[in-house]
């Protein structure tokens, strides 16, 4: 269990040094560039931001590093998964070719057949990397390439900051030793091509939704007043990475622009409305009234966009986790809330690990994303209930794969 501590907390402080400390350095070095809007910019927010984070991702730690587990964590490299990854290439292929464009995605109307967006849930490639890295007799590392592709396809430009999050989980797994240097190369590979393909996948975008004036209006310039062609692409890219700006904003709001109740923000991304929509996408039809998630209205709350837009739009920003309990309480009931829910995130990966260390993965992989990035409820069940049946299904289909000789496991 201390080798599953080892890799949770270094999760965490990859969070934090990828989104706040490296973001940081390079506008210090380079200046810094807005990336949603020109009105506010505050180095008091930034900096109060940024501690609230390090300070509840260090006590998480200490709470971490304290707590006694009376049971083992006994990671596994023995299932078969060749058949999962062809049948997840076979839904992703069909996806992109039954998918809208992406301009329909934005506005909520793409997606194609329910029925394979469903099945791309439970087999896609990202799964097939994280399932076979971690238990995998078999696990073939170029597949990353081929999610990468895919990805691009989909004009997605987040595929190589997957990849990274995959090896950090896999850190945890028998497998490291033997498939760590291919991996590695691949990983390194998407990353040097990373700008390349940023500049693609924004194309597609920008082809996608060229016609439609809403979508334009909203998404042709990623910062608000400012061109992107007047920003390198290195700069764009530190932008979409870097929370800075992101918890600077609702900061500003509350501490300076003194920020009342009747903003959106505490209607939309209130608990009570998050666990409403919770029940809405995991049971059939609306119990409650419809409405999105709530980092969709991100723009409504802080850069002024009309809620009508934010609703039908999916133009979603996140804005960490201890800054949306600092939204409600302040600065040191926001680390002590936050710190205890990390610490909590841990317990729940390594409890559900004891039922199968694949699980575990799939807790471990939810971490930085759908969890300290924005306490999303929605999406962090959501996610990681589809990851649990996504991995069940992995290892009963391991059960019927036949033996692939060559890259059969040998235990060392």
């Amino acid at each position: 269990m201390q080798h599953l501590k080892k890799v949770f907390c270094l999760l965490l402080l990859f969070y934090f040094s990828f989104h706040f400390l490296m973001p940081a350095t390079f506008y210090l070095i380079m200046g810094y560039t807005p990336t949603y809007q020109t009105d506010y910019f505050s180095i008091q927010s930034i900096l109060k931001g940024g501690g609230l984070n390090l300070a509840s991702i260090l006590l998480a730690g200490v709470l971490i590093y304290f707590t006694k587990l009376n049971f083992t964590y006994k990671p596994r490299a023995d299932l078969r998964s060749s058949l999962y990854l062809i049948i997840a290439i076979l839904v992703t292929v069909i996806d992109i070719n039954t998918a809208s464009s992406f301009a329909d995605k934005i506005k909520g109307q793409g997606g194609g057949n329910i029925f394979i967006v469903m099945c791309s849930l439970m087999f896609n490639v990202e799964s097939y990397i994280l399932f076979a890295f971690a238990s995998s007799s078999s696990f073939f590392p170029s597949s990353g390439l081929i999610f990468v592709f895919f990805k691009l396809l989909l004009a997605s430009r987040s595929a190589p900051l997957t990849l990274v999050n995959i090896f950090l989980c896999s850190l945890a797994s028998p497998n490291l030793k033997k498939y760590w240097k291919r991996y590695s190369v691949v990983v390194l590979i998407s990353v040097v091509f990373s700008f390349q393909g940023y500049k693609w996948a924004s194309l597609i975008r920008e082809k996608s939704f060229s016609d439609d004036s809403s979508i334009v209006t909203v998404l042709s310039q990623e910062t608000s007043g400012i061109p992107q062609d007047n920003r390198s692409v290195t700069t764009r890219i530190v932008g979409r990475i870097s929370f800075l700006e992101n918890m600077m904003v609702p900061i500003y709001y509350k501490d300076v622009l003194k920020m009342d109740r009747s903003n959106i923000f505490y209607d939309k991304y209130s608990l009570s409305n998050q666990l409403k929509i919770l029940v809405n996408n995991l049971v059939p039809g609306d119990i409650f009234e419809y409405d999105v998630y709530p980092n969709q209205y991100y723009r409504s709350a802080f850069l002024k966009l009309d809620p009508a837009i934010s609703k039908t739009d999916y133009t979603s920003i996140n804005m960490t986790l201890p800054v949306f309990f600092y939204m409600y309480w302040g600065s040191i009931v926001s680390v002590l809330i936050s710190a205890a829910l990390i610490w909590g995130y841990f317990m729940a990966t390594a409890h559900i690990a004891r039922i199968h260390p694949l699980f575990g993965f799939v807790f471990l992989s939810g971490l930085v994303g759908n969890f300290l990035a924005f306490f999303d409820i929605v999406m962090l069940v959501k996610m990681n209930l589809f990851g649990l049946m996504a991995a069940t299904i992995f290892m009963l289909l391991s059960k019927i794969t036949p033996d692939t000789g060559k890259f059969k496991w040998r235990k060392s």
